[in-house]
């Protein structure tokens, strides 16, 4: 494309030329902030960090904050106390952990806690008043969650006639990352048969 030269013309930064009393018009100098619009900018970016160091209640949603979680964990002495969930079955006479993951597959691990809590179809059929009501689980349906529980642990290698969910409080000491001082917190035992 042939170029077109305007008198008193100038090459600017872009390659594009531009005559001054045109640059001028345009508005085409440097971008600047201006002392009131980083202020501006500065105090809407603070108030939201402000409210986080306040309280998680008080940090708005949805959040301006990136990324999410990004606190830090404050721990006098190292230590820190952690609760765990865990499946486990028997294998060869004793009660080994099974891999959570692999167990409900194709769910989704992080639903876990939820089909624990949902104690995974076996509930007794009675509302106990503090949730939802339960749904109606049919003999057929708690039938089907126990033959697929059973092929899922033959599949992993375990006995298929139970099912045992462990909930353990440990102390996590940091920075090595050794467990000490487990404890179960509560069990629950599941009948597939």
């Amino acid at each position: 494309m042939p170029s077109v030269a305007f008198p008193g013309a100038q090459v600017m930064d872009t390659g594009l030329r531009v005559a001054p009393e045109c640059r001028r018009r345009l508005r085409l100098t440097e971008a600047r902030f201006s002392p009131r619009a980083t202020l501006g900018i500065a105090l809407i970016l603070l108030v939201p960090e402000l409210s986080r160091h306040i309280g998680a209640s008080f940090e708005p949603f949805p959040a301006v904050l990136l990324p999410a979680g990004a606190g830090k964990l404050r721990l006098p002495d190292g230590k820190l106390t952690m609760k765990h969930t865990l499946v486990e079955a028997r294998r060869g006479g004793v009660w080994s952990e099974v891999d959570r993951a692999r167990l409900l597959a194709p769910l989704p691990v992080h639903y876990f806690g939820e089909v624990v809590r949902a104690d995974f179809g076996f509930h007794d059929g009675k509302w106990h008043g503090t949730t939802a009501p339960p749904p109606h689980v049919s003999p057929a349906d708690l039938h089907q969650t126990k033959r697929w529980l059973r092929a899922r642990l033959a599949q992993l290698g375990f006995e298929v006639h139970a099912l045992r969910v462990v909930e353990e409080r440990y102390v996590l000491v940091l920075p090595s990352g050794s467990r000490s001082g487990a404890e179960r917190l509560w069990e629950k035992l599941y009948d597939l048969d």
